[in-house]
């Protein structure tokens, strides 16, 4: 058999544009003995007929294909057929870049780390960007070598696509991709492997290019009243996990990243529900703030989206529909916003703790 270095899990479905760009992307890498893995999930377009035959053409690429199964399963049928020291994933619409993999899997060999993170650089055919919240994780000062425990910036990096995960750590501690989470199966995955790392290596270099064909609705899309109904279960799960397994004084930083996210979801996704699934939302809402174990992370946020978290907690569906209404108004500017909510806060007791 041979000893890869890396096995690289391409998952694909109906990506026939990119798929033969991003497999190529994965052989041209400068690291040595990498082994391709294609797990093509149900495709109904040519993509599986144009990624098998790739993979006809190297003794170290595999096509495995399986019915519809959803990305966690089959990156975790990716998973179970890699036999590399170390494990990546990649999207069939994306690529990776060419040092990429060999510059994380030589820094991880240097420390022993059971996992590595990169960037990530966003792309389409017009330009290309990076993402803000990453810039916590490669700001200047910070050590190379962290461990999540004692460096919380490394729970503002969800997906699995930038990093590079030891086999023996994820068959350790029995790391797969959650089957049934549709949101967040990434950082589900991804926070689990950081918690139980002995520790994580971090290189500011491009791993992958992501790519957006429309950025103004690819990275939080307009969906249904199940997205955040998604997020409530992932919020479950974590908590769960780390409770679990000794974690719980390091909640609260997971705990701060999701209530914004949840709460920054709403300003992009809940004008854009039907009127129905509106008046769900507070309820909805309402279990997702149940989960949140830290509540002091509440005083952290300033007044708008503390006056959202309150109609939430408070299961306020009128709140809520009022603060929708004003959201959606093309000449409410975020400074009117805030002076908006700050007086409905004033005039209702139940906004005690907005006004705090």
């Amino acid at each position: 058999m041979t000893n890869y270095k890396l096995s690289v899990v391409v998952i694909n479905y109906n990506k026939e544009k990119f798929i033969e760009e991003s497999l190529q992307s994965v052989m041209d890498q400068s690291l040595e003995n990498i082994e391709l893995i294609v797990v093509d999930d149900g495709s109904t377009d040519k993509s599986s007929v144009l990624a098998e035959e790739f993979t006809k053409k190297y003794q170290n690429a595999k096509f495995i294909k399986q019915e519809n199964k959803g990305p966690s399963a089959a990156r975790n049928t990716g998973l179970s057929h890699a036999s590399g020291e170390y494990i990546a994933f990649l999207d069939g619409d994306d690529i990776a870049y060419p040092d990429a993999y060999g510059q994380l899997y030589s820094l991880a060999k240097k420390y022993n780390a059971d996992t590595a993170v990169g960037n990530i650089l966003c792309f389409n055919g017009e330009k290309t960007w990076r993402l803000n919240y990453m810039k916590e994780i490669f700001k200047e000062g910070l050590p190379e070598n962290r461990q999540i425990l004692k460096n919380p910036e490394l729970h503002l990096t969800p997906s699995a696509s930038n990093k590079l995960f030891k086999k023996e750590l994820l068959e350790r501690e029995d790391i797969r991709f959650h089957d049934e989470l549709r949101v967040g199966e990434d950082l589900f995955f991804t926070e689990k492997s950081l918690l139980k790392s002995n520790c994580t290596v971090v290189c500011d270099v491009d791993v992958i290019g992501y790519r957006i064909e429309d950025p103004e609705n690819s990275l939080i899309k307009s969906g249904t009243i199940q997205f955040f109904k998604q997020l409530v279960v992932l919020q479950k799960e974590l908590r769960s996990y780390y409770e679990e397994n000794g974690f719980t004084k390091e909640l609260i930083h997971i705990e701060r990243r999701q209530l914004k996210f949840f709460i920054n979801s709403i300003n992009l996704k809940a004008n854009k529900l039907p009127n129905d699934e509106k008046l769900n939302l507070a309820s909805v809402g309402n279990e997702f703030m149940k989960t949140i174990r830290n509540e002091s992370i509440k005083n952290e946020l300033s007044v708008v989206p503390k006056f959202v978290a309150e109609t939430l907690r408070l299961n306020d569906k009128r709140g809520l529909k009022i603060y929708l209404s004003l959201k959606s108004n093309p000449k409410m500017t975020n400074s009117k916003l805030r002076k908006v909510v700050y007086l409905l806060s004033l005039f209702s007791l139940r906004y005690k703790f907005v006004k705090s």
